[in-house]
């Protein structure tokens, strides 16, 4: 009798467990789904803009002549703290075409100053003043920018480096790093071509 009841029970059991899994997944709602709406597409920040762009949405009274009020308004210190100096003739306002050729006055200075550090760097370096930088050389004026890099400056194989493969393979790295950067507020005014720094440390 005893082992009836057992089996009995057991049978109720196992019908029981499946009934009741389902009477719960009935009862259990269903998540709600998200109706929420996609976020739009940010509008694009003023790191992405050009220079035409920014000069436009800061120019809030859209007649080609940029105020400094306006310039920090916009929150465009690049303009804001050279203003003086872009709006050269002291007319009060600045147009595209002064905050263009200031950016690229100022961009050729700062070239030609890099490139003025990496021939002295190169010259103090090339002990034999013949123009051809060694490894040896560059290790010796401890150099290591381009010691570390010296097979790479010289692609040629021809054992020795000139201030034009320093400056090219400088150039080409920096690229490289920064053609998927999203361009400064002060790159926006800028054409973006500096020569390498890097070459001049270490």
């Amino acid at each position: 009798m005893m082992r009836r009841l057992m089996t009995v029970a057991t049978a109720l059991a196992l019908f029981a467990g499946p009934a009741l899994a389902q009477v719960e997944a009935q009862a259990t709602p269903a998540p709600a789904a998200d109706t929420t709406a996609p976020a739009a597409n940010p509008k694009p920040s003023h790191h992405r803009q050009t220079l035409r762009q920014r000069f436009d949405t800061a120019n809030t009274a859209h007649d080609g002549h940029l105020t400094k009020d306006q310039a920090a308004a916009a929150n465009w210190p690049y303009v804001v703290n050279n203003f003086a100096a872009i709006d050269k003739d002291g007319k009060g306002y600045v147009t595209v075409d002064d905050i263009h050729a200031f950016a690229h006055a100022r961009h050729a200075s700062h070239a030609a100053s890099h490139r003025q550090s990496l021939q002295q760097r190169f010259d103090a370096a090339n002990t034999t003043h013949d123009g051809h930088l060694t490894k040896d050389q560059a290790a010796a004026a401890h150099w290591g920018y381009v010691a570390s890099n010296f097979a790479a400056i010289d692609n040629g194989g021809k054992g020795y480096v000139t201030v034009a493969d320093i400056h090219a393979f400088a150039h080409a790295r920096y690229l490289a790093r920064h053609k998927a950067a999203p361009a400064t507020p002060a790159a926006a005014a800028a054409p973006a071509a500096p020569s390498a720094p890097a070459a001049t440390t270490n």
